[in-house]
Formats: structure tokens, C-alpha cells, sequence
């Protein structure tokens, strides 16, 4: 994660965001997204097509990962909004089935 790398950039996210830097790495992985993801998507977000325009110049590699700002923000934003246990109990079982495809 490129820009946990630079300290300066890390210690102003985490003091914004109030995030370790294990913390930080976990968004990334969890929202970020590839080149390809957006094609696939069919971006119709005029943010999310400038972005992929603006990625596809700067990066050949279509499965390196990149955070949108907004993705970010966004979740910044939901970050306190508590889970109910039905949402919990949807991803038990979306991990249960995932556990018996790969036992296959």
C-alpha cells in the first residue's frame, strides 16, 4: 500500500481518520478496486469514469489496485453506523457456503 509508505501521507490519514496503520492496510484491501473491476462495473459515475480514464494513463498493469477518494470518504462517513445481526448472520452464511465450495 503505496501510501502508507510515505510517513507524512500516513500520519495525516491516520490522524484525520483516528486509524492505525493495520487498520488502514484493511480498508484498502476491503474497498479498493482494479482497472478492470471498474470496465467491468461499467462505470456510469462521471468521478468513476474520470478516475479509470485517468488510471488506464498512468498504470498498465489492469489488476493493480487503487482506493477511489469518494469509496473512501464514503466509508469514513458509514464507518459508525452500527451492523444489525441480520446483515451479520448474511455474511456468516456467505462465509459458510464460500468454506463448503472450497472443501469440494
Amino acid at each position: 500500500h503505496g501510501m502508507l509508505q510515505d510517513s507524512g501521507l500516513y500520519h495525516e490519514l491516520s490522524d484525520i481518520t483516528a486509524l492505525g496503520k493495520r487498520e488502514l492496510c484493511d480498508v484498502f484491501t476491503c474497498l479498493s478496486v482494479t482497472v478492470r473491476d471498474l470496465k467491468k462495473s461499467g462505470a456510469s459515475d462521471v468521478a468513476k469514469i474520470m478516475d479509470l480514464q485517468d488510471l488506464e494513463k498512468r498504470h498498465s498493469d489492469p489488476d493493480a489496485r487503487f482506493l477511489l477518494c469518494e469509496t473512501f470518504i464514503a466509508h469514513l462517513k458509514d464507518d459508525t453506523a452500527p451492523v444489525d445481526k441480520r446483515c451479520l448472520l448474511q455474511l456468516q452464511a456467505q462465509l459458510q457456503s464460500m468454506e463448503r465450495y472450497v472443501e469440494r
